[in-house]
């Protein structure tokens, strides 16, 4: 079969072609001959109006730790799909102090991947559904009790990507302090494994709320 790409150089400044839905459209390059291309909606908004992308936290604070933990969790999310179902893709997860112990400290998010499949938990909160319209077949369960043997090991545990936040200057103990992990996927929950987070502190003391938001989809892993 042979395939012939046409493409046209379109000037910075010049204007958008007014065209109807259906018509033909060349591709446009850049005077380097790089193809331009332009975002019609935010870098989620198609995957949350698709009603596959949901949100789980606690609704009470519990303490961080200050030495890696293995089974010890705040919450974790399980894959409750058979073998073929869809995967978990981590979109964020964050945490905000609720009780302070010290007038300055530091804290991060980490997390544990389960590597293998293990058995479900019990649910114990409830997820929602990040375009507002309720919980659709979703067989993620959600859940605050300890993970499992197999998942809470401490080769399991590393510090979560993209984190912000996580310092309290303040010169008194007040709550307040947030850490946010914008994870965009850099990290997938197979069918039958648990992903679990923690807030790794400075003083045991402090105490936080976490979440995790993540979306689901229907593609291989391996």
């Amino acid at each position: 079969m042979d395939i012939m790409m046409r493409a046209r150089v379109r000037q910075l400044l010049q204007a958008i072609d007014q065209r109807s839905p259906g018509d033909e459209e060349n591709v446009s390059l850049s005077e380097q001959g790089e193809l331009l291309v332009a975002l019609a909606t935010s870098f989620y908004g198609e995957t949350v109006r698709a009603g596959r992308a949901f949100e789980v936290h606690t609704t009470s604070a519990v303490a961080a730790v200050i030495a890696m933990p293995t089974t010890a969790v705040l919450l974790h999310i399980y894959n409750n799909e058979p073998d073929d179902g869809r995967i978990i893709i981590v979109d964020r997860c964050w945490g905000m102090q609720i009780a302070s112990a010290a007038t300055a400290g530091q804290c991060a998010l980490i997390g544990a991947l389960g590597q293998t499949r293990v058995a479900s938990p019990a649910a114990s909160l409830t997820k929602t559904a990040l375009n507002g319209m309720g919980g659709t077949d979703s067989r993620v369960v959600t859940s605050t009790a300890a993970l499992d043997a197999v998942t809470g090991v401490a080769g399991n545990w590393r510090v979560l990507p993209g984190q912000t936040g996580g310092t309290h200057p303040g010169a008194a103990a007040t709550p307040g302090m947030f850490v946010n992990s914008d994870v965009n996927g850099r990290i997938i929950v197979p069918p039958g494994r648990s992903f679990g987070i923690h807030v790794f502190a400075d003083a045991v003391a402090s105490t936080f709320l976490v979440g995790i938001e993540w979306h689901e989809k229907n593609a291989k892993v391996g």
